[in-house]
This record gives structure tokens, C-alpha cells and sequence, in this order.
């Protein structure tokens, strides 16, 4: 039996003039054109036994997110995917009360910093590893908590919360950043954009969604970084999390593979518990780990997982599917049949 597949590649939309760049098409599944069309040809589509059966009907097919109109170890922080940014000056947060960072001092005050971050409803700093206060999210809870950045943001054009907006495709909650737009830009671990709430000289508003983040249940020093007009200024932040959930282990529930542009092959996990951050995520083939570039989380709680395929790769069944996962030291295994 072989299941057709439509809209599972990744959709590319234009909006007031602006085309949100994809990144190069030689790593990301293929992508293509709105609207998003089925398939030339159907992908293997390879079943775990004993999973809950996918739903019937075809996920919605999720987009980068898009710039709207101008109208247990917890003292390291999680694994850190590449800068989507490419070669941009780094300008280092200063430390409130100190003017150091990574103990150098300056005379002069820069323009682009962040000096603190506050939980915006109590004022309590969440930064670094002594913070008086930490995050702490609840896995299911959708209601956004509200975070400031203290500082000084003078750029030039200025920045604005406009200039910072993005949306996803209906259906699509969380997914990993691996493009370059919005281009003013404020990321967790550098992979999940934050959504702006206000933006001012001195201080910026955003909010944070914990509802299905994995990421936030992983508890320690996670990396905010603000990235606007070819600067950037980090900092990291203190979370703790439900590390010893057990409801938190991953699960698959289907898995397919997919042809990319330039002749790559990808594997679609579909299951729960993923990390948005890929660097997170680690999944074995055999005696081959296999890259894992984005993650997908929809609004009902499904994970998306993409990971690359070597080219030569020949699923056969039987094969076992390992994905190790870092809140619990624990490996959990799906065997991998075709349908």
C-alpha cells in the first residue's frame, strides 16, 4: 500500500512584494510556489507498529514565517544551531550594574545592548545563571508570558514592532527559523522567533508561547539573541523546567520519506515531543545519525520532524529507528515497516 501525500512540501508566500528567503534548497526539503500542490510522485510512506493511527485528511503544509505588513545538567545551555544570519557584528550584552560582559569593561555605553531581562509582570531579572527569578512554563499552558529586554536598541532605520512582525500558515503554532526574514528579529535558542509586543528605545515587550515547547521543559541557561540592522546582542536566560515528565518522552506516530531539491532525501517523523531547537533532536538510522534540520509544532500538539537522508539510503523494514532523548537519558526505539 502506498499513501499519497499532498502539501507536505513547504509552502513559499509572497506578501506586500516581499519573498521570504528559504535558505539554500541543496539542505531544506524541496519547497515550492503557493499554492502548495501534491506530490509527482508518492513518498514511502513507512509505519511503527503499535502507534495511534495519523489522521486521515493531509497536515496543513507549514510556511516560514512570514513578515506582516508594516500596517538534572542544568548549568549548560541547549546544543546552538548555526546563526541563520550568516557574518553579522556581535555586540555583547552588558551586564546590569557591572557595564562588563565576559569581563570586559567599556568606557562608553554602545548603541545596540541588552543590559536585563525581566519577566514584565513581576520586573524579577530571569538573566543569567544567578538570576533572582527563573522562567518556569507549564507544557500545555497557551497563554504567553511576557518577557522585557532592557537596554539600549538604537539602529538605524529604527527599530519598531512592526519591522519585527512575522505570522505563521493557520493550523502551523511553532516552527524552527532557518530563513532570514522578519529581518529584525528576536530568537530562543536560535531557532524559535519571539513575538514582539512593543518596541522602544530602552526597553522591548515580547511574548513567549510555551504551549507543546519541548525546549522549555529542557531546564538551564537557554540564549536569547536580538538581531536588527546587521547587529545583533545576546543573552541567556534561566528556565527551569518539568525535566522528569514522563509524558514528555518522544513518540512517533508516522514517518515518510520525501525527495528534496537536489536530489536529497528526507525523513518525515510525525509524532509528539520534539524539540523546535534541532540541535536538541538527535535521530539514528542504523549505525548512521542523521541530521535533523527543522521542526514543526501544530496547534494540536503534533510534532514535525525533518531529518536528511544520505543519498544512497535504502530503508528497509525492519529497520529500527532510534531518537534519543535528553530530558530523560532515555532512548526510545520504533521499528520502521513499509506500508
Amino acid at each position: 500500500m502506498v499513501r499519497k501525500v499532498i502539501g507536505y512540501g513547504w509552502g513559499l508566500l509572497l506578501m506586500s512584494g516581499c519573498q521570504i528567503g528559504m535558505g539554500p534548497p541543496s539542505y531544506i526539503p524541496e519547497r515550492a510556489l503557493q499554492p502548495v500542490v501534491m506530490a509527482t510522485t508518492s513518498p514511502v510512506v513507512l509505519q511503527p507498529p503499535l502507534m495511534t493511527s495519523p489522521s486521515s485528511s493531509p497536515l496543513p503544509a507549514p510556511l516560514q514565517p512570514v513578515p506582516s505588513p508594516t500596517g538534572n545538567d542544568d548549568s549548560q545551555p541547549l546544543p546552538q544551531v548555526s546563526s541563520p544570519v550568516g557574518s553579522v557584528p556581535v555586540v555583547s550584552g552588558i551586564l546590569s550594574g557591572s557595564g562588563s560582559s565576559g569581563g570586559s569593561t567599556s568606557a562608553v555605553e554602545p548603541d545596540f545592548y541588552i543590559s536585563d531581562v525581566v519577566l514584565t509582570d513581576t520586573g524579577e531579572s530571569i538573566m543569567g545563571a544567578d538570576s533572582p527569578a527563573v522562567l518556569s512554563t507549564n507544557y500545555t499552558d497557551s497563554l504567553p508570558i511576557l518577557i522585557t529586554l532592557k537596554g539600549q536598541f538604537k539602529t538605524e532605520p529604527t527599530l519598531t514592532e512592526p519591522l519585527m512582525r512575522f505570522t505563521y500558515e493557520p493550523g502551523l503554532l511553532h516552527q524552527t527559523f532557518t530563513g532570514e526574514e522578519p529581518g529584525a528579529r528576536i530568537l530562543l535558542d536560535d531557532s524559535l522567533l519571539l513575538e514582539p509586543v512593543s518596541v522602544g528605545l530602552r526597553e522591548i515587550q515580547i511574548a513567549l508561547s510555551p504551549q507543546f515547547l519541548t525546549d522549555l521543559q529542557h531546564s538551564g541557561l537557554h540564549t536569547l539573541r536580538l538581531i536588527a540592522a546587521g547587529v545583533e546582542a545576546t543573552q541567556q536566560i534561566r528556565i527551569i523546567g518539568q525535566d522528569a515528565v514522563a509524558d514528555l518522552l518522544p513518540v512517533v506516530v508516522e514517518t515518510a520519506v520525501q525527495n528534496g531539491a537536489e536530489q536529497s532525501q528526507w525523513l518525515r517523523i510525525e509524532g509528539h515531543h520534539y524539540f523546535i531547537n534541532p540541535g536538541a533532536n538527535r535521530v539514528w538510522w542504523k549505525d548512521q545519525e542523521l541530521p535533523v534540520n527543522s521542526v514543526e509544532i501544530l496547534s494540536t500538539g503534533q510534532s514535525i520532524l525533518w531529518a536528511r537522508l544520505p543519498l544512497d539510503a535504502e530503508l528497509q523494514a525492519g529497520d529500527q529507528l532510534i531518537i534519543p532523548n535528553p530530558l530523560h537519558k532515555v532512548t526510545f526505539k520504533a521499528s520502521l515497516i513499509y506500508g
